[in-house]
């Protein structure tokens, strides 16, 4: 089994050698689902940084006794995208395994 980082740096190298096995159309699709998954785990990342922030921002209201309703239900919205970003991601690994 080939090293997803060495397929993506040499993907001509194995699109040569997968051409002699009949198996081109396997890379292309490795790829695609390689490229989603770190797409999705960048966004996903991102989401985490967002409510990592609104719960600061949450202290901080709570403490000088302004009302961080709103920020709440941001984080709980930020919480559902996290949820789905994080079951896409073992999706697309489950995949990536299944070809690998």
């Amino acid at each position: 089994m080939l090293d997803i980082r060495y397929i993506r740096e040499n993907p001509e190298a194995v699109r040569q050698r997968l051409a002699l096995k009949g198996e081109r159309q396997q890379l292309d699709l490795l790829l695609n689902l390689d490229a989603r998954r770190r797409a999705v785990i960048e966004e996903t990342d991102g989401w985490k940084a967002r409510r990592n922030a609104i719960s600061k921002e949450i202290a901080l209201h709570a403490r000088s006794g302004s009302d961080p309703t709103s920020l709440k239900n941001e984080s709980r919205e930020i919480g559902e995208r996290i949820t789905h970003g994080d079951d896409e991601i073992r999706r697309v690994e489950t995949e990536l395994k299944d070809i690998l």
